[in-house]
């Protein structure tokens, strides 16, 4: 029997914490299951918790200030 942990890093709580597990396990469970799919023998996995922090999931525009590319010109 093969054994998958993830320690919440306590830092973060909440939603910004529950946001962060969740996304934890669906980006490392599949590559685990790959590997363990492979194992010969018991293995332990520990998956290493995503970067929660606002600067590295997310980038904010103001469209007005710094229209994308595909963003529609302002009416005159």
């Amino acid at each position: 029997m093969h054994r998958i942990e993830y320690r919440q890093n306590h830092k973060h709580g909440g939603l910004v914490g529950l946001g962060a597990a969740i996304a934890t396990v669906c980006a490392g469970l599949p590559h685990a299951l790959a590997e363990l799919d492979k194992a010969v023998g018991q293995r332990l996995v520990s998956l290493n918790g995503v970067d929660p922090s606002q600067q590295s999931r997310l980038r904010i525009v103001d469209p007005e200030a710094a229209p994308p590319k595909f963003w529609p010109a302002a009416s005159a």
